[in-house]
């Protein structure tokens, strides 16, 4: 569950009980797209259940003029990733009893959605991402985690691909670099899946 494998952070394939997304407060941010972790990652550390089947029963189409993907090529669109994920780790942490009990998943999650992700996506669809932005977001993680290479979950066999891309946190790159460097974080990631 820790990174999109058994149940992934879309929202549009799964079934919810309109109840249970009234007791959470479930809501999407407005006028961002990435937003669905937003939604969907608190409702997984609160429902007692899931259920999974092979069978795909939504079928998501995007046409050419579809408005998502007409704003997903504009320029900054890729910092509404990590903002996102920012604003949902703070939703999170307001939930203290889910902190307590679950800090080394919360910790790697971020660290994996708001980090790595960021640098894959831009790397892997040459969505623009800022040197002075990028400089943020790595001052962002080590302000919250400072000791993230003791997270439990980079100790994992398999996940070594992972603290690889994290150690860049503790690197300068000017914007050529980190253009070059986000291409490099899409083939530690691909190649180690292999």
């Amino acid at each position: 569950m820790l990174i999109g494998s058994l149940f992934t952070f879309g929202s549009q394939n799964k079934l919810y009980r309109r109840t249970f997304l009234e007791q959470q407060k479930a809501a999407f941010p407005e006028g961002v797209v990435y937003e669905e972790p937003y939604f969907v990652y608190p409702l997984l550390f609160t429902a007692e259940r899931f259920y999974s089947m092979e069978e795909g029963l939504y079928y998501y189409r995007q046409t050419g003029q579809s408005v998502t993907l007409q704003h997903m090529n504009e320029k900054y669109t890729l910092y509404d990733h990590p903002f996102v994920q920012l604003e949902l780790l703070k939703k999170i942490i307001s939930e203290t009893e889910y902190v307590k009990k679950y800090y080394g998943e919360i910790e790697f999650h971020f660290l994996y959605s708001y980090y790595i992700e960021t640098l894959y996506f831009a790397g892997s669809g040459n969505k623009y991402l800022g040197a002075d932005y990028f400089l943020k977001m790595q001052r962002i993680v080590l302000e919250l985690f400072p000791a993230y290479k003791e997270n439990p979950y980079l100790q994992i066999k398999g996940f070594e691909k992972y603290l690889k891309v994290l150690l860049s946190l503790e690197q300068q790159f000017n914007q050529k670099e980190l253009n070059q460097y986000c291409r490099h974080v899409v083939d530690i990631i691909n190649l180690s899946d292999k």
